[in-house]
């Protein structure tokens, strides 16, 4: 699986759904650090900003890809 920028891959599994990975946009770093809040998140003006995107880097820098680990 792979995702980038805010689309975010789910599971959902026995009725019940449960995100996998982070929104790589600014609005979700200032939501996480809790700098705005769910409802600020909905219309903020920095919703169309990403903070990871595929580009032509020929190398990914460390933490850059998230793994399932955790699930």
């Amino acid at each position: 699986m792979a995702h980038v920028g805010d689309s975010p891959i789910y599971l959902i599994r026995k009725k019940q759904i449960c995100q996998l990975t982070e929104d790589h946009s600014r609005v979700a770093i200032l939501l996480a650090s809790g700098q705005i809040t769910y409802q600020e998140s909905l219309d903020h003006l920095d919703s169309n900003i990403l903070t990871k995107s595929l580009d032509s880097k020929p190398r990914l820098s460390d933490g850059y890809v998230q793994d399932f680990s955790r699930f």
